[in-house]
């Protein structure tokens, strides 16, 4: 078990203030280390004293509103009992992990100065001399020390802080409290405002601004609600029997909301809502565990005369009379039954439920559709947000994301031209850098290895590490990328290994986070990939288009400052979509103050508490549970050979990506002039980006159309055979020069790297976005994307090195190739001048094509 954060007025580990008793007994649950649990409340009084949950073993004792019941105050026990605590009852808390606040770990126990250091000045505390203790009070936490019983009164005099003890060390924490900042530790508030159901007796009842009526259909019911946590077929009908007609053999379902205290009973047959269930959970009910207590109100009316039975008067109202007897329902009753009613009038009742059978056969709803309904407790949360789709904003904050990858590797790509004018290396830096690069395939395998034996790790932490590092790297490229050791420019060489490890990284890690939000998403950080490498590019044709390389518009560090400013901005995107950024800023305003702190959280997010409070439980349990790592074998992952499809596809699309650079050059080297290879040779560089970034965009997803579904699986054949094309012009060069002219090979050529480059990014996108769907598990969803984003490097590393060793053996005076960054391509033309010969135009192009990644060019 890791270590738990201790958050003053918010939480102490998986267990957080506003928190349902079912909430904690569910985490509780999965932690399974503990001995025993008491859980103790006053029958006879339910509402006159805390609901307790005791965890001796961990020291916690867990106090519950007994009207709400939510969390409102956690007390922790920090020394032993026979540390010298008065209290004959207090556990030996064993198990209780290590504790931290900001990233500081708590001592164990720690004492009154460690205590004050750690979480800041405040008043002077109380001294209890009942108690011979000292308490110290923080906004949401306060602490108690025990004192000497002969000293209490001394140390309450000087009115001090009681740090120093003539002849005694400094006083060791017993209790810890946590509760909520507006509220005192001797009368803790309820952090979650009550919010009840409106309830209209025959009609239906209103949650949340959202109607439930008698009538609705499964889909109105999940589409306003979300998917129930449970679904369960009613297998016993009591009343069977008193039936006077034979009841269909379809049985009724339940839809299980236990996080709202409520069930909704849906007919077999029919399909429609027929029955709601509010719970008010009292704690001696078998089900207590599992519901949050619903509160209701009752539409009232006026007493128009009692009822001859003492019944309902009007549909929908209750007399006064009855207030009481309905009102105690809230605190003894298990839950409230509601249904439409029969009485009244039969010609009306008739008619409604002619209409909602006529709605049911409009739909052709029929009885498979019980089967729809089982399947909805299988459904992931991502897919209920999908239905709303992913509004411009957070997709362009995805596609920022995706834009990140690679970022350092094609900003030092990005700057060849001026960096082989200036460095010692010359034309040979542009191999140099390439090979570094593809060393940097030593931390995916590394990554790999980690995971393999450590378990699975937290792709979210490791991105955010990644940018640390980047903008690092970035600094210090702009300050040493001119230094030299033993004439070399090791330390860009060096850098240039980390850049390349960071960025096949980001191959298997920026998968694995992405699979946390909707599909939409997956396809946003694919097209961000793409562009990536084009903001990079049109940062360095603003900075020496026009110009000669010894004076660009800016100097190589201010582009490097430039592009760490990027990154900069890169790391606070992936802070917004991991929302983490409002924590991390208000950790870092309170250093400076922690008032300031809560404010600036406040004036971003004034709903922030209530929504940590109501929607951070599942956050709190997954992150106290010790998760193995989820190999091939584990619950959630689909079959072993669905697995090797997925991998083998990307390593074999990789493979072909990575070599597809190196031949275009022979491509275009079937026609003799020099001029027309470097045209063609940019054509085809430039509709490779648009194929690339095109085939993203147009990857299905599970809301695509049939026919762009389909897509895929024409892509899977497009691509091997453009590959196959492409390869056999290069390696006969007549074949291109005896069919096609040259007007004609620069349309049909460049077509054929479009087609490929588009099939490639669509079947990348798409195989990311099949793995996400063929499993619920999300640990395992993030595995497979690294595995597969792991495989891809692999495909990549193999390519290149079967193809340098292919090229040890070529002339010098044929166009040789140095290794290509992913999603670098290139978007500037060269044309030719008035009064510029051919010659002129190939060596401008030759300046060019000298600092791209993708291809180098030695002099003819």
């Amino acid at each position: 078990m890791g270590a738990w954060s201790v958050e003053p007025s918010h939480r102490v580990g998986a267990f957080h203030l506003g928190m349902g008793v079912n909430e904690a007994l569910a985490v509780v649950q999965k932690m399974g280390s503990l001995d025993f649990a008491e859980f103790n409340f006053d029958e006879q009084r339910p509402f006159a004293a805390d609901l307790v949950l005791r965890l001796p073993s961990w020291g916690l004792q867990l106090c519950f509103d007994p009207y709400q019941q939510d969390l409102r105050l956690i007390s922790v026990r920090l020394l032993p009992e026979d540390a010298g605590v008065s209290e004959p009852e207090a556990p030996e808390a064993s198990l209780l992990p290590e504790l931290t606040y900001s990233g500081q770990t708590l001592g164990n126990p720690p004492n009154l100065r460690e205590v004050y250091q750690m979480f800041g000045p405040t008043w002077i505390g109380d001294f209890r001399r009942e108690k011979a203790a000292y308490l110290l009070r923080y906004p949401g936490l306060a602490f108690e020390f025990p004192l000497p019983e002969d000293m209490v009164d001394k140390l309450a005099a000087k009115g001090e802080h009681p740090m120093d003890l003539a002849g005694r060390p400094t006083p060791s924490a017993c209790w810890m409290w946590v509760y909520a900042a507006q509220a005192s530790l001797q009368s803790p508030r309820s952090v979650v405002p009550i919010e009840a159901v409106q309830v209209s007796p025959g009609k239906g009842i209103r949650l949340q601004g959202r109607k439930l009526l008698f009538g609705a259909m499964p889909q109105d019911v999940v589409s306003d609600f979300g998917p129930p946590q449970q679904v369960c077929v009613k297998d016993v009908d009591a009343f069977r029997i008193h039936s006077r007609t034979p009841r269909s053999p379809n049985l009724d379902y339940y839809y299980n909301y236990f996080y709202l205290g409520l069930d909704a009973l849906f007919d077999g047959q029919t399909h429609l809502l027929q029955k709601i269930v509010l719970h008010t959970n009292p704690p001696t009910h078998e089900r207590f565990s599992r519901y949050t207590r619903c509160f209701f109100q009752l539409q009232l009316q006026e007493d128009s005369g009692e009822s001859e039975a003492g019944g309902l008067g009007k549909l929908g109202s209750v007399s006064k009379s009855q207030l009481a007897q309905l009102t105690s329902l809230s605190g003894k009753a298990p839950c409230l039954h509601m249904a439409p009613e029969s009485n009244g009038d039969t010609t009306k009742d008739q008619s409604r439920r002619q209409k909602f059978v006529e709605r049911q056969k409009k739909f052709h709803r029929g009885s498979s559709f019980l089967d729809k309904a089982l399947a909805h407790e299988n459904h992931h949360r991502h897919h209920e947000e999908q239905k709303g789709g992913v509004d411009c904003g957070t997709t362009f904050l995805f596609t920022a994301f995706g834009m990140s990858s690679w970022w350092v590797g094609n900003a030092i790509f990005a700057q060849l031209p001026l960096l082989v004018a200036r460095l010692p290396e010359g034309q040979a830096l542009g191999t140099q850098l390439s090979m570094m690069a593809q060393a940097g395939n030593i931390f995916s395998i590394s990554y790999k290895v980690i995971e393999h034996h450590v378990g699975a790790i937290d792709a979210g932490a490791t991105v955010n590490g990644m940018h640390q590092v980047s903008l690092f790297i970035l600094m210090l490229l702009a300050v040493c990328w001119d230094q030299q050791v033993a004439n070399a420019s090791l330390p860009l060489l060096g850098l240039a290994v980390l850049a390349g490890g960071l960025g096949c990284l980001s191959d298997l890690t920026y998968w694995s986070l992405v699979m946390r939000h909707p599909p939409p998403c997956t396809k946003a950080v694919g097209v961000g990939m793409s562009l990536g490498n084009l903001v990079v590019l049109a940062l360095s044709v603003l900075q020496i288009s026009g110009r000669d390389v010894d004076s660009p518009r800016f100097g190589i560090t201010t582009f490097f400052v430039i592009a760490a400013c990027f990154q900069l901005l890169w790391g606070f995107v992936t802070l917004v979509i991991q929302d983490k950024l409002i924590h991390t800023v208000a950790w870092a305003a309170s250093l400076v103050s922690e008032s300031l702190g809560k404010k600036l959280v406040h004036w971003v997010n004034p709903m922030h508490e209530k929504a940590v409070a109501l929607l951070r439980a599942e956050e709190g349990e997954e992150a106290s549970e010790e998760k193995e790592h989820p190999g091939p074998e584990a619950e959630g992952l689909p079959h072993a050979r669905l697995i090797l499809i997925f991998e083998m596809v990307n390593f074999l699309v990789y493979a072909a990506t990575y070599t597809l650079p190196s031949i275009l050059p022979f491509v275009a080297a079937a026609f003799p002039a020099k001029s027309q290879q470097c045209h063609l040779l940019l054509n085809m560089m430039i509709l490779q980006s648009v194929g690339d970034v095109s085939g993203r965009m147009l990857a299905p997803t599970s809301r695509s159309g049939p026919l762009q579904r389909r897509l895929p699986f024409v892509g899977a054949i497009v691509l091997p055979t453009c590959f196959a094309a492409l390869l056999r012009a290069a390696t006969d060069s007549s074949v291109v020069s005896e069919h096609l002219s040259y007007a004609q090979a620069s349309v049909v050529l460049p077509v054929l790297v479009l087609f490929f480059f588009f099939s490639r990014g669509m079947l990348v996108s798409a195989v990311f976005l099949q793995a996400r769907g063929v499993t619920n598990s999300r640990e395992a969803a993030e595995h497979l994307a690294s595995t597969m984003g792991f495989c891809g490097q692999m495909g990549a590393l193999t390519a290149n090195a079967a193809r340098r060793k292919k090229q040890e053996g070529h002339d010098r005076d044929h166009i040789h190739f140095g290794e290509p960054l992913p999603h670098l391509s290139v978007r500037t033309r060269v044309r030719r001048g008035k009064g510029q010969s051919p010659c002129r135009v190939w060596r401008s192009a030759e300046g060019i094509f000298s600092w791209l990644p993708a291809i180098r060019f030695f002099p003819f």
